[in-house]
């Protein structure tokens, strides 16, 4: 193990490692297991390659549920089998693994089941510190996510590992930001033309709402790029109102990225001759927000995701429950038998 791994490891991992190196021989059964059903498993990659010295030396044997796997309430995920002091210390670094990246690939499932085949993109980067970003964005992917605003999976080891036409259908998002358009004062016709002239060779997706009129942006950038616009992003506040719907109430059904608003904005697209550009919406959204564009059949070609992809809610805890061949655990948990498990060799 890397002395910067080992380094965060609880300390009391330590002091009980030296304890059973004192006073135990025994082999020892660990289980980890969560508590929710539906969960989409990540993290088991990373959990084999920190055994992977232990695995060789057969210090500990390992068996385990394949990365991606669907795994339900109290289901065993992973099963070690040695001596305790071989096991104690990764106890909790593998439920931190498991933890945070099955939490992140059940919420691309999550928004991948609710966007019922629209695309979903990861953006996510905002929302997360940048030394997870990697491997978070691999749990992304293991949860159904196969378009990213940043390029980092594609240098991932994992991304190398996939068959070739599995990359092939993974792609980088671009667009701009706000500040991008702040430089040229708002004009957003401006900002794009130099973004073309600067980027060639990229399609044209507009930032629209900077402004806070969508539809007249939109129809300005299509009026200046036609067919050559490809889409445009609408990423309003949830606490603002479009210009486009002063005509409706100040409440909370109107602000932000709604329905109403994106059903108008493509509306007004295709009554311009703008039926070729494609829709793409950000800024807040949700399983729960995006199951509503879909229920009411608004025309939207991507949804932008973010900081709901970044949540933590899914978490594993390890237990001794064998002694030996003796079944013996704290109270509340006990040795549970899963016939999906897979022994690493």
């Amino acid at each position: 193990m890397k002395g910067s791994i080992r380094k965060i490891i609880s300390s009391y991992f330590f002091d009980a490692q030296e304890l059973s190196s004192s006073y135990s021989e025994d082999i020892v059964t660990m289980q980890f297991f969560q508590r929710k059903d539906g969960v989409i498993l990540s993290g088991i990659k990373e959990v084999l390659e920190l055994l992977e010295e232990e695995i060789s030396s057969k210090n500990i044997i390992v068996r385990y549920l394949e990365e991606g796997t669907q795994v339900d309430n109290l289901e065993v995920v992973l099963e070690l089998e040695g001596k305790y002091k071989y096991i104690a210390i990764y106890e909790g670094l593998i439920d931190g693994i498991l933890s945070r990246s099955s939490s992140l690939a059940t919420n691309a499932k999550q928004c991948i089941e609710s966007a019922q085949g629209i695309e979903v993109i990861c953006m996510a980067d905002r929302s997360d510190h940048h030394r997870n970003i990697n491997n978070d964005c691999w749990s992304y992917y293991v949860g159904g996510i196969r378009a990213f605003s940043a390029p980092n999976l594609r240098s991932f080891p994992y991304y190398k590992d996939l068959p070739t036409f599995i990359r092939e259908k993974i792609k980088v998002y671009h667009s701009l930001p706000h500040g991008a358009i702040q430089i040229f004062e708002g004009d957003i016709v401006k900002a794009m033309k130099c973004y073309h002239k600067t980027h060639p060779t990229l399609p044209i997706i507009a930032l629209v709402d900077f402004n806070n009129n969508v539809i007249e942006d939109s129809l300005k950038v299509l009026k200046a790029f036609g067919r050559k616009l490809k889409g445009v992003r609408v990423d309003t506040h949830p606490t603002i109102k479009d210009q486009s719907l002063s005509d409706l109430p100040d409440n909370e059904e109107y602000r932000g990225v709604n329905t109403t608003l994106v059903n108008r904005l493509r509306s007004a697209l295709d009554a311009s001759g703008g039926k070729h550009v494609k829709i793409y919406i950000s800024s807040g959204l949700t399983p729960e927000r995006i199951k509503k564009f879909i229920r009411e059949r608004i025309e939207v070609d991507g949804f932008g995701v973010g900081q709901f992809l970044t949540s933590v809610n899914v978490f594993f805890t390890g237990d001794l429950v064998k002694l030996g061949d003796k079944k013996i655990s704290k109270f509340g948990r006990t040795w549970r038998e899963n016939k999906r498990l897979i022994e690493a060799r």
